[in-house]
Formats: structure tokens, C-alpha cells, sequence
């Protein structure tokens, strides 16, 4: 039984690396998360909270006359949602 359940949460812990994995990598290819749920979509040209299974992704959009520039950020669930702070940087 012991056996059992140390099984599950190797399994468990596994595939929730696999997902962080992924996004993460697609964040760094400046994607979308593909494992996450949009909560908060913001009217100053596309920022979005996404949240996920024990981390949390914000996209960042600053918009110009000629283009777009999109910044990912990863953290826990308790991270804040600074829009302005990184649309500056």
C-alpha cells in the first residue's frame, strides 16, 4: 500500500513538472501558457493574468503607434500584477 502511494505522487509530481515545463518554455518563446487559465484580461492592450496549478504567469503588453511589446512573468499566486512597473522597462 506504502508502495502504492509513493508511486501516485511521483506520478503526480511528475506530470505537474511536465506542464510547468512547458510553460514556461513557451513564455520564453513569448507565447501563451498553454496549462493555464486567463482570470484578469486588462483594457491597456492585452495584459492577462494566467493562473496556474500552483504558479501564476502575467503578460505584460505595451502598445506603440508602430508595434506591440509582450513581457512574460512567472511567480507564485501571490504575485502582483504590475502593469506599469514592466510596460516602463
Amino acid at each position: 500500500m506504502r508502495e502504492n502511494v509513493k508511486y501516485v505522487v511521483t506520478v503526480i509530481i511528475t506530470i505537474w513538472f511536465l506542464l510547468f515545463i512547458i510553460d514556461n518554455l513557451l513564455i520564453k518563446s513569448k507565447k501563451d501558457p498553454l496549462f493555464c487559465n486567463v482570470t484578469t484580461q486588462y483594457s491597456d492592450g492585452g495584459s492577462t493574468e494566467f493562473y496556474c496549478l500552483g504558479y501564476k504567469i502575467n503578460r505584460y503588453v505595451k502598445m506603440s503607434e508602430s508595434n506591440f511589446d509582450v513581457n512574460y512573468e512567472l511567480g507564485t499566486w501571490s504575485k502582483e500584477f504590475e502593469p506599469n512597473e514592466k510596460s516602463d522597462k
